[in-house]
């Protein structure tokens, strides 16, 4: 494990707690520069397991050292740190290839849930990272759990084996609205309830889904046209 933090006191406190989680060798640096001289010097032998670094730049950017080190170390696992994170400057690093992130001051057990999710890969898919509208990409997501969970608990419903498996997708509903609340373009929350609400209504207006075909019969019965809704309509299984 390398620590790279420019603050001693919470990079000696990073150490004890990375040791305290079962991580043997635990080497602390204070620049970018040196961190990427202690990956280059082991490039070619024992690589370090986790790399954690100040999310600020130094004497050199973070961006670059990202890079760096994932050019020398492309199955390095990257976690960025940081007291007062910039949610557009953490998910630039994300876009770079480091995974997740520790906001500081930090507990064990946040330290232990953070190098624990870092393992399982970056929070985010690449169409996610790489998308014009950050926003959209991220409703996406939060929608696609939404319907997955909804399959879920009405499958449940008639078949209680089932709920285990509904109460995983529920977690990971979760997970994904926290983030998109987290990384929404320039932290704009309103700015994102309306992205959702937009997408909700193309969704909606999408004649081939359920519920475009239940708007259109809506309006035709509102119209008094042929095709008025039934009370069976409006069951959706």
């Amino acid at each position: 494990m390398l620590v790279m933090c420019r603050q001693k006191e919470i990079g000696q406190q990073l150490q004890l707690a990375l040791k305290s989680l079962g991580y043997g060798r635990v080497v602390s640096v204070s620049t970018h520069g040196q961190a990427l001289e202690r990956v280059n010097n082991i490039a070619h032998g024992k690589k370090f397991s986790f790399i954690l670094f100040d999310a600020k730049d130094s004497d050199i950017k973070a961006h670059d050292f990202v890079q760096a080190v994932l050019h020398l170390e492309p199955d390095s696992v990257l976690i960025p740190t940081s007291h007062e994170p910039q949610i557009d400057d953490v998910f630039g690093l994300l876009r770079e290839g480091a995974r997740s992130f520790l906001v500081l001051p930090f507990n064990p057990e946040t330290l232990e849930q953070v190098s624990e999710s870092a393992q399982e890969g970056p929070p985010f898919s690449a169409s996610v990272l790489r998308a014009a509208d950050r926003n959209v990409a991220l409703v996406g997501v939060v929608l696609h759990c939404l319907y997955r969970l909804a399959v879920s608990m009405r499958l449940a419903r008639k078949n209680p084996g089932r709920n285990a498996e509904a109460e995983g997708l529920r977690l990971a509903f979760h997970e994904a609205v926290d983030l998109a609340k987290m990384f929404c373009m320039d932290g704009d929350r309103e700015r994102l309830r309306a992205t959702i609400i937009e997408e909700c209504e193309k969704r909606a207006n999408i004649a081939s889904t359920r519920i475009g075909r239940t708007r259109r019969k809506l309006a035709k019965k509102r119209d008094g046209a042929p095709g008025a809704l039934r009370p069976e309509d409006m069951v959706i299984s």
